[in-house]
């Protein structure tokens, strides 16, 4: 019996995506150059259309503590994420963090860094479903045949209470590749 729960939930899930998907491509359609992405897939690396994510250094989330934005920045490890652009035109892209619902952290307190650009993950474009919460940290331009490199650093604000103190975090980042081709 517990299999065919697993495999309906599977079902869901894949529908889930799919109208996700054919629901949100007109809006994203319609944004076109605003940073309002809603959607994303949930893998280690992930391909979109031949735009690649690859890890190339995952940091050591184990121990989120408050600090300042200039502590994080010299102090704490982080993340390199390759973009990479394997065919044969400029493509368009939004690079995503994606929260586990069972995550028990408040994302409110959270702060990322992408290439020098500090942000308060809240402040992010964000859309959610039952399972995760996706939110829009950047979005670029890649050329073709190219990689681009992103380094990333996240952590809790300074004024982050002791309440969150030993709350879990799980994360992941995706990418959308949002318009087929630009400029080929």
């Amino acid at each position: 019996m517990g299999i065919n729960k697993e495999i309906t939930k599977c079902i869901i899930e894949i529908i889930t995506l799919i109208f996700l998907v054919i629901f949100t491509y007109p809006v994203l359609h319609m944004i076109g150059e605003s940073e309002g992405a809603k959607i994303a897939e949930y893998y280690d690396n992930y391909e979109a259309s031949d735009v690649t994510l690859y890890y190339e250094k995952k940091a050591d989330l184990n121990n989120l503590y408050p600090v300042t934005n200039e502590y994080a920045l010299n102090n704490l490890d982080y993340s390199i994420i390759n973009v990479i652009n394997n065919t044969k035109e400029n493509k368009k892209y939004s690079l995503m963090l994606i929260v586990e619902k069972n995550s028990t952290l408040n994302t409110n307190y959270l702060m990322i860094n992408i290439n020098g650009k500090t942000l308060k993950l809240s402040d992010c474009y964000y859309t959610e479903n039952d399972y995760i919460t996706y939110f829009l940290i950047d979005s670029n331009t890649i050329e073709k045949n190219t990689i681009n490199y992103n380094k990333i650093y996240i952590w809790l604000n300074s004024d982050t209470p002791n309440s969150e103190q030993n709350k879990n975090l799980n994360i992941n980042f995706a990418i959308l590749d949002k318009i087929n081709s630009l400029n080929s």
